[in-house]
């Protein structure tokens, strides 16, 4: 089986200003290389805290896919399918680039794939007093009698679990949460390898679809789905936001796999390939 490459950077969110510079200017700076819908969208955020992660996240991204197309990453144009799914527009692609952003307290996902639709999600796994109820309505009723069957102290986690793995195949797919979360079943519980297990019921169509299991650090759970049988999750380490010139330009991103730290890359039966 020929497996497909997604290459995965993590970006900082929490990370400090350069050096005699301001934590908002910082930001400001950064934010003049997204469009204006996306600085439009960053100033929607009601808590300063989420807009510099926003902003900070769409600019790793505008740079990671900047160098891989060689375009500056304030010249890149995005397009949105109907539901919202980003890509490129068609004049700034390069060999079918495709790509997937997730974030969630001081941590954001980037995944690149050249011609096969794929999916990333990240959470911080944090007390959760109404995780039952979400059970209840976003699991289907195989998932909720496997998430009843777990011992209490172990059930936070494999929520999470569940919950990325559902919303990173609902990104490979476009639809987001126009879909059911119930539609899709994931395996979630401790030492499951991670696989789709059924699509809207369909055993048959979830062979269509790989997983991959993500620790990034402690506290978060991640998860990749791709649209092909088996995917090679390639990890390219921390993107590292460079100090900005006084013209806005380009961070500096190494584009060499970064084989120690796999740490992030669940072994065994938590990883599909």
């Amino acid at each position: 089986m020929i497996s497909t490459e997604a290459h995965l950077w993590w970006v900082d969110l929490d990370a400090g200003p350069s050096p005699g510079e301001s934590l908002n200017l910082n930001v400001d700076r950064r934010a003049a290389l997204l469009s204006q819908d996306e600085r439009a969208r960053a100033a929607r955020f009601v808590f300063e805290r989420d807009r510099r992660h926003f902003v900070l996240a769409r600019t790793a991204l505008r740079s990671i896919l900047g160098a891989r197309v060689s375009i500056p990453p304030e010249d890149l144009e995005l397009v949105y399918g109907v539901r919202g799914k980003p890509a490129l527009a068609p004049w700034c692609q390069a060999a079918d680039l495709r790509f997937s952003l997730s974030r969630s307290g001081g941590l954001a996902v980037i995944a690149l794939s050249h011609g096969v639709e794929i999916g990333v999600d990240v959470e911080q796994v944090r007390p959760f007093r109404n995780a039952n109820f979400l059970v209840s309505g976003e699991f289907s009723p195989a998932e909720s009698a496997v998430f009843e069957s777990l011992p209490t102290d172990v059930r936070g986690e494999a929520f999470f679990h569940a919950w990325v793995r559902k919303e990173a195949f609902l990104k490979a797919t476009g639809e987001g949460l126009s879909r059911p979360l119930a539609d899709i079943e994931v395996t979630f519980a401790p030492g499951a390898r991670a696989r789709v297990l059924a699509v809207s019921g369909d055993a048959s169509a979830a062979g269509h679809w790989s997983m991959t299991s993500l620790l990034p650090r402690p506290g978060y759970v991640a998860a990749l789905v791709a649209h092909a049988p088996a995917v090679d999750a390639v990890p390219f380490g921390f993107h590292h936001l460079a100090p900005l010139s006084p013209a806005p330009g380009p961070a500096r991103i190494d584009h060499r796999p970064q084989p120690g730290r796999h740490s992030w890359l669940t072994s065994g039966p938590g990883r599909t390939t």
